[in-house]
């Protein structure tokens, strides 16, 4: 089969470049193919300027009558030949693959290294010192930073977290953090992943609602649960813990962590709410506990305890606590 090729959005040829195996120039300027792909129409456009130095560098390397510049939109579709395989790059005006045909320097140096700088750092210290001079960035690093703190409050060690900057799932829908999880033995890889999209329950009801997702690879972790033998009897009784503010979310999670060693299961209000709507959604989800966590009862070491059922209220330490929800 003949490799017959055409390019769309083809900048400064960089497809034909890689595919043909390009690296000189003959003393017309002209590139020397070395590959056997035969390109067969190409077309480079940019609509924010009348000067199109992207295709005038092309044109120079590669000068064929077929070379297109124009809109890709008023093209006759019919005009684009027959071809085996299509390449396309995308437009992105602010760092324009070309300047001038005496200097095509591509994205310019300062911009690439800071990318590139950016793209390889894991490290949120080098971070800050990297988005120091960016609002949108520095709010970005503090929203991980918490994100990261709660994980360890919630007694997950430094180990089992890695903050990868690389990682990317669907940009049009989430709105903060992305996520995945992976089993780190057995070199099982990612069964679960997902992030924060607020704004995507807005588009039905109307409104924002904090929102978080995430998908699991079922079929994976059922064949690892049954290798493993990680089948639990299921405890029934479920407590629901209310932070009022903030500034008891990392003591919450430590109560939260001290019920889940004792079997019982444990879940944290999602937000920072009036109590009648902590408690509707506890009632909603049938909770047989609610526990009501404030700077008081931080102060105390404490917790508001009340029965869903049977109204009961108590104001207990969190062995107290795991003796009254355990009482049969």
């Amino acid at each position: 089969m003949e490799k017959t090729v055409i390019e769309l959005f083809a900048g400064v040829g960089g497809f034909r470049v890689g595919l043909n195996n390009i690296t000189s120039i003959d003393e017309n300027g002209h590139a020397i193919e070395n590959g056997n792909f035969k390109f067969v129409w190409a077309n480079q456009w940019e609509p924010s300027t009348k000067t199109q130095h992207a295709f005038d560098c092309y044109n120079l390397r590669f000068p064929e009558n077929f070379n297109s510049n124009t809109d890709i939109s008023s093209v006759d579709k019919k005009q684009i030949p027959n071809h085996s395989l299509l390449c396309g790059g995308f437009p992105c005006q602010d760092y324009s693959v070309a300047h001038s045909l005496s200097k095509e320097k591509g994205i310019e140096g300062k911009k690439v290294d800071s990318l590139l700088e950016l793209l390889k750092s894991n490290n949120i210290n080098n971070l800050e010192k990297i988005l120091s001079n960016s609002e949108i960035g520095k709010k970005g690093i503090a929203y991980i930073e918490e994100i990261i703190s709660i994980l360890k409050n919630s007694g997950i060690q430094n180990e089992f977290i890695k903050f990868d900057l690389s990682l990317a799932r669907g940009l049009a829908s989430y709105t903060g953090a992305v996520w995945e999880f992976e089993i780190m033995d057995g070199n099982v890889g990612s069964v679960s992943g997902g992030g924060r999209y607020d704004k995507a329950v807005s588009k039905y009801i109307g409104k924002e609602i904090p929102a978080t997702g995430t998908s699991f690879g079922l079929e994976r972790l059922t064949e690892i649960i049954k290798d493993r033998d990680m089948l639990l009897n299921n405890n029934k009784d479920e407590i629901l813990i209310v932070p009022l503010d903030k500034n008891v979310i990392p003591y919450s999670i430590t109560v939260a962590n001290q019920l889940r060693e004792s079997d019982i299961n444990s879940n944290i209000y999602p937000n920072i709410d009036k109590l009648k709507n902590s408690f509707k959604y506890a009632d909603r989800k049938n909770y047989t506990w609610i526990a009501i966590i404030g700077e008081d009862e931080q102060t105390k070491d404490v917790i508001q305890l009340k029965n869903i059922k049977t109204k009961e209220q108590f104001s207990l330490n969190v062995n107290e606590t795991i003796k009254k929800i355990s009482q049969k």
